[in-house]
């Protein structure tokens, strides 16, 4: 079942700039286990969040993302921890209460909602932390990239490095450096070579 909205409320949400606040979602996320920080998913048409991730299907993951305004927003349920429902906390938008795997709920963030955060819980585990957000435009000042970006590859890369620049040092033939490398490579699913 597919649901969609369009965002049209520009004082439903908070609308003071990030910089002017040390959590600019004030105190939102204390009780959330898998925030880690806001994820950037600007420069996307679509953004997918799961409903019910985390080893108990309690969590939205990611529970934090800055998009661009004109952006979608598909939230997708697991399947797990039971029934679960997205609703913005000033009823901006709003899904039903479902439990079935592979329902969806999407909401465009139209152009109107620049500069804004919204955020939403699931209403009946949100005691239990399930809770998300959703922040419109240049919000929030310090973001993390998205998991599997392109900065994973250096890291792998970086390892290697480390890895055949230590067996260097320690006097290791350049076979058996190549050896380690090659290792390394396979155990860190790196693809430089």
């Amino acid at each position: 079942m597919l649901q969609a909205g369009v965002g049209l409320a520009a004082t439903a949400a908070v609308t003071q700039p990030a910089s002017a606040q040390e959590d600019p979602y004030e105190g939102w996320f204390e009780s959330t286990s898998n925030y880690e920080g806001t994820v950037d998913r600007t420069g996307e048409e679509t953004v997918e969040v799961a409903v019910g991730a985390g080893e108990n299907g309690l969590l939205f993951d990611p529970p934090a993302i800055q998009i661009d305004p004109g952006t979608t927003v598909a939230w997708t349920w697991t399947g797990e921890g039971g029934s679960h429902n997205v609703t913005e906390e000033n009823d901006t938008f709003g899904s039903e209460t479902v439990g079935e795997e592979g329902h969806t709920f999407e909401y465009t963030f139209e152009a109107d909602a620049e500069g804004e955060i919204f955020r939403y819980v699931c209403t009946p585990h949100e005691a239990l932390g399930m809770v998300g957000a959703v922040a419109v435009g240049n919000v929030v000042e310090e973001t993390i990239a998205p998991e599997g970006a392109d900065g994973a590859d250096d890291a792998k890369l970086a390892a290697v490095v480390r890895v055949t620049a230590q067996a260097a040092l320690l006097g290791r033939c350049p076979q058996r450096v190549s050896s380690l490398c090659s290792a390394a490579c396979s155990e860190l699913h790196c693809s430089h070579r």
